[in-house]
C-alpha cells in the first residue's frame, strides 16, 4: 500500500507534499483497428509504483460470427506482455470502456524498455468483413487510450521476511529517483527508526509487521508503506518428555516433540542424537537436552533428567541352609519391596517375603526382588536336608535322670524348659513328668517320651513291710504290706509307667506283666507324699 506522508521534517512543523503525478491521454483515434496498431505515452518518469491504463473501443458485431474481441500488449524486456486480452463484446458499434491494472514491476519494465516512454500496441478483431463496418465509425475504432500512475520513489527489499525471534533483516534501498534521504520506520523492531540507507533491524517478538521508507527526492517526499514486510514466526514448543526412573543396565527410550529435526546434546550414549526418539542405556543419572528446529527455521530447547536406581541387592535369611527331614524351614528375603520365588514348589506360597519349605531332599530356589522403582534382582538359596534326630530315651541311675547321647540338650517340666538344666544327666528338684529335647550334629532336635519323677521332698516308707514277688517274675508281680489305695506303678527303664494298679484293702495289688518285655524294672509304690521303689526282674 503506497500513501503520501510527511516530508522529512519534524512533524509538528510538517506539510503536505507529493511526488509528481503521471497523467497522460493520447490524442489520436485509431480507426480499422483490425490488425496491431502501435502507441506510445511519452516522457514517462521512472515510477516504483503501479499505474493504470483506460480506453474506450467499439467494433461491428454479428451474430453469426461471435463476439468481438480487443488485445493490448505493451513492450517490456521479455518482448510483448499481454495486458488486456477481452473477446466478449456483443454490442455492435457500441464503445466499451477497459480499465487495465499495470503492476510495479512490469510498468517499471516498460518504462525502463522505451528509454523513458511507454510502447503499446493494440488489435480488434470484430465479426464483420472487411469494409463492412458502422455507418458512423470506420470499424474498428481504439480512443481515449490514458495511462496515469503516482510516480513512486520509495522502494526496498529485505533479505528474509519470514524470521525466528531474536533474528535479524538485512533492509536493502531500492528507491529511485536519488533520493537524498532516508526515514524508516519499523514496527516491532529495534532500532524502531532509522536514517540509514541501508538498516539492520532485530525483531524479538512473534507477529506480522509493517515497514516504512520515506525518501526525499527532488521531486519532493515519497513514503511506502508494506503491511507484514517482516513475519516472526512462533518459536517452537519442544517437549524432551516427562523426566524418567530407569534401572541399572535398563534401556530407556527419548520422544521430542514440537520440531520436524532434532539434536540431542550430550550425545554421548544414544543410538542417533539427530532424532526425535533416540534410545540410551545410562550408567548414571544424566540430563539429555533437545534442540528443536520447526519448518521455518526457528529453534527451541527442553530437557529431560534419567535417574539411572542400581538394582536392589537381595539377601535371604534360611538359618544355616540345614533342614532337618520332616521339619519346615522358614526363609526370609530382604532386599526389594515385593518377591517372587521359583520353582513354586515345597513351598506354601511364591510370593512375598517369608516362605515355608519343605523339601524332601536337597534343593535350591531363586528368588527375585523388585524395588519401588521397578528395578529387579534375583539371587538363590539352596536347602541341604538332613535325617531326623533320633527320639531320644531317659534312664534312672539313682536321684538323676540321664538321655541318651547327644550334641544338645535342654531338659523339660511339664513341657516347659528347665532353666540350666542343658546336660545329659538332670536330678529333679521337684516332683512332676519330665522330657528332654536333644540337638543332634546336624542340628536336627527330637523330644524323649514323659516319664514321672517323684522322689523329691516326700518321707520314706517302712520298707520292712514291703513285700514285691515272686523275684523274677514272669506272669504276675504282687505287691504287698501297704496302704488301701495306694498307687502301685512298674516303670521301665526309660521311666516309662508301663503298668499302674491301685492296692486293695488288705494293703495288696496284682499286675500282670505276663506281655512286658523281659528285662530290669521299677516298683514304685506311692502313698501320700511317700514314695517307695523296688527293683525288679521280669524274665
Amino acid at each position: 500500500m503506497r500513501r503520501l506522508l510527511l516530508p522529512l521534517i519534524p512533524l509538528c512543523a510538517a506539510q503536505l507534499s507529493a511526488q509528481t503525478t503521471y497523467d497522460h491521454t493520447i490524442p489520436t483515434e485509431y480507426t480499422g483497428v483490425n490488425s496491431y496498431v502501435n502507441f506510445t505515452f511519452p516522457a514517462t518518469p521512472p515510477t516504483t509504483g503501479g499505474g493504470t491504463l483506460r480506453l474506450q473501443w467499439a467494433a461491428c458485431y454479428s451474430g453469426g460470427f461471435g463476439p468481438s474481441e480487443i488485445t493490448l500488449q505493451i513492450n517490456t524486456s521479455q518482448g510483448w506482455v499481454t495486458i488486456l486480452d477481452e473477446d466478449d463484446n456483443t454490442s455492435s458499434c457500441t464503445f466499451v470502456n477497459e480499465f487495465v491494472n499495470i503492476p510495479a514491476g512490469q510498468l517499471a519494465d516498460a518504462i525502463a524498455t522505451g528509454g523513458g516512454s511507454v510502447q503499446g500496441r493494440v488489435d480488434v478483431e470484430d465479426g464483420c468483413q472487411p469494409g463492412v463496418g458502422c455507418s458512423f465509425l470506420n470499424d474498428p475504432v481504439v480512443r481515449q487510450l490514458r495511462l496515469s500512475y503516482e510516480v513512486g520513489s520509495a522502494d526496498f527489499s529485505n533479505s528474509d521476511a519470514s524470521i525466528c525471534p531474536g533474528g535479524t533483516v538485512a533492509f536493502t534501498d531500492a528507491s529511485i529517483n536519488n533520493p537524498s534521504a532516508f526515514e524508516w520506520i519499523f514496527e516491532g523492531g529495534q532500532p524502531a527508526t532509522s536514517t540509514l540507507q541501508d538498516p539492520v533491524v532485530q525483531y524479538a517478538a512473534p507477529g506480522s509487521y509493517m515497514v516504512t521508507l520515506i525518501v526525499q527526492t527532488a521531486d519532493g517526499p515519497d513514503t511506502l508503506e508494506v503491511p507484514g514486510a517482516v513475519v516472526v514466526q512462533q518459536l517452537p514448543v519442544a517437549n524432551a518428555g516427562a523426566d524418567e526412573n530407569s534401572c541399572e543396565g535398563e534401556a530407556v527410550q527419548l520422544l521430542a516433540t514440537g520440531g520436524v529435526t532434532y539434536q540431542w546434546i550430550p550425545a554421548t550414549g544414544l543410538s542417533d542424537a539427530t532424532v526425535a526418539n533416540p534410545t540410551t542405556t545410562p550408567t548414571g543419572n544424566v540430563t539429555y537436552t533437545v534442540l528443536v528446529t520447526d519448518a521455518e527455521g526457528c529453534q527451541g530447547n527442553d530437557a529431560v533428567t534419567i535417574t539411572v536406581h542400581p538394582a536392589p541387592v537381595l539377601t535371604v535369611d534360611a538359618g544355616n541352609n540345614v533342614l532337618c527331614t520332616g521339619d519346615t524351614l522358614d526363609m526370609l528375603a530382604e532386599g526389594a519391596s515385593l518377591y517372587t520365588w521359583s520353582p513354586n514348589i515345597f513351598l506354601n506360597t511364591n510370593s512375598g517375603a517369608a516362605v515355608q519349605a519343605w523339601p524332601a531332599g536337597d534343593f535350591t530356589w531363586t528368588v527375585t526382588g523388585t524395588d519401588g522403582f521397578g528395578c529387579e534382582a534375583s539371587t538363590s538359596v539352596s536347602v541341604t536336608v538332613v535325617p531326623a534326630a533320633t527320639t531320644p530315651v531317659i534312664t534312672s541311675d539313682g536321684a538323676a535322670l540321664v538321655a541318651t547321647a547327644a550334641t544338645a540338650y535342654q531338659w523339660l517340666l511339664a513341657g516347659e524348659p528347665v532353666a540350666g538344666a542343658t546336660e545329659a544327666d538332670y536330678t529333679p528338684t521337684a516332683n512332676g513328668d519330665y522330657s528332654v529335647v536333644i540337638t543332634d550334629a546336624n542340628g536336627c532336635q527330637a523330644e524323649s517320651a514323659t516319664v514321672y519323677y517323684g522322689s523329691v521332698g516326700l518321707h520314706a516308707m517302712d520298707a520292712a513291710s514291703l513285700r514285691v514277688f515272686p523275684q523274677p517274675a514272669d506272669e504276675r508281680l504282687v505287691v504287698s504290706g501297704t496302704t488301701a489305695g495306694a498307687q502301685v506303678l512298674v516303670l521301665d527303664a526309660a521311666g516309662r509307667t508301663v503298668r499302674t494298679q491301685r492296692a486293695t484293702a488288705d494293703g495288696q495289688a496284682v499286675l500282670n506283666v505276663a506281655t512286658l518285655t523281659a528285662g530290669h524294672y521299677i516298683v514304685e509304690v506311692r502313698d501320700g507324699d511317700a514314695v517307695q521303689r523296688v527293683p525288679v526282674v521280669v524274665e
